[in-house]
């Protein structure tokens, strides 16, 4: 590990414990080198800190916020028609098959705003593709020799 790496490491690790021990230190970087070590602390128990600046210099620096506003979420952007048919044809159905229950499935969840049963927003449509398929098999009993829609139409 270079200088640099071992100044950096060393940094990084301090600033999550905030003091650390020379045996820590030494197992972590081991042959730190002089110009590095002289830009820390060491206290009489032998604990390693950063060096802190004297605070009357920089009594105007502004401290970072700890906490930000939260940003909103992007508003849900419904899938494309060629979006959904590739999704259903990639969970096995036959193109046809898989245009046919895309359009249905657009058309369920226009309709619903976008909203499960229980009332939730989708944030996943192709979730909501995987769901929609299983809940297709169990309503009607499916066949693996006949295509969804041949089970539909009977």
């Amino acid at each position: 590990m270079g200088g640099e790496g071992k100044y950096i490491t060393l940094l990084c690790q301090l600033q999550l414990h905030g003091k650390m021990h020379s045996t820590v230190i030494n197992a972590l970087v081991p042959d730190v080198p002089a110009s590095i070590a002289g830009r820390f602390m060491v206290d009489e128990a032998g604990y390693w800190k950063t060096k802190q600046e004297d605070k009357s210099e920089h009594d105007e620096i502004p401290q970072p916020e700890l906490f930000v506003e939260a940003i909103p979420l992007p508003a849900f952007i419904p899938p494309a028609l060629e979006e959904v048919r590739i999704c259903f044809m990639h969970r096995g159905l036959a193109e046809r098959e898989a245009r046919f229950e895309a359009e249905r499935f657009l058309s369920y969840y226009s309709r619903k705003d976008w909203h499960t049963v229980q009332g939730m927003q989708i944030t996943d449509w192709r979730a909501a593709v995987t769901t929609w398929l299983q809940h297709k098999r169990e309503i009607f009993h499916y066949k693996p020799h006949k295509t969804l829609t041949e089970q539909w139409l009977e």
